[in-house]
């Protein structure tokens, strides 16, 4: 059906809707509506799409929806936000260190007992875990030698023994 140079179109079934950078049509103009029925949630389709793509990526819409308001922040709010990130580094650091541990002894071509150098890994794993955890509950990064220790390479040493 032709309406003001507009084509209508009427029983279509849509199956599936792609998000797209650029569409193949530059010049088509597509809008497209649906008339409340009884199976059709409440509430507007934006709040509902924005819902389920925040769903879909796994983040909370709420947390997005707050981060995006234009409210002032306290000092203190963005301290402890940055305490939470500095405690999920930590944890992510140790996590990956065991990950890496772990498949550097699988990768051992020399290593000859390599459950028994897993165990150890896993033990050192579970030590650090279960002494750094006392900070991490009171949302502090735990003080550690292991993690805050810094190797440093030639060059290093030359450029800092040239500046004395």
């Amino acid at each position: 059906m032709k309406t003001k140079g507009k084509t209508k179109l009427e029983d279509l079934e849509v199956k599936k809707i792609d998000a797209v950078d650029i569409g193949a049509d530059q010049k088509a103009n597509i809008l497209i509506k649906k008339r409340g029925g009884t199976g059709e949630p409440k509430g507007n389709f934006f709040k509902r799409f924005f819902n389920a793509f925040c769903d879909s990526l796994g983040v909370n819409s709420e947390d997005v929806r707050k981060s995006m308001e234009d409210e002032a922040t306290s000092f203190d709010d963005v301290m402890n936000e940055k305490k939470i990130y500095d405690v999920r580094d930590q944890i992510w650091n140790a996590c990956n260190s065991l990950e890496q541990s772990i498949v550097s002894i699988l990768l051992d071509k020399e290593c000859e007992d390599k459950q028994a150098a897993i165990a150890q890994s896993i033990d050192q794993f579970k030590a650090f875990s279960d002494d750094a955890s006392k900070s991490w509950i009171k949302l502090e990064r735990a003080a550690t030698d292991k993690e805050d220790t810094v190797v440093a390479d030639d060059f290093e040493i030359a450029k800092n023994a040239r500046s004395h």
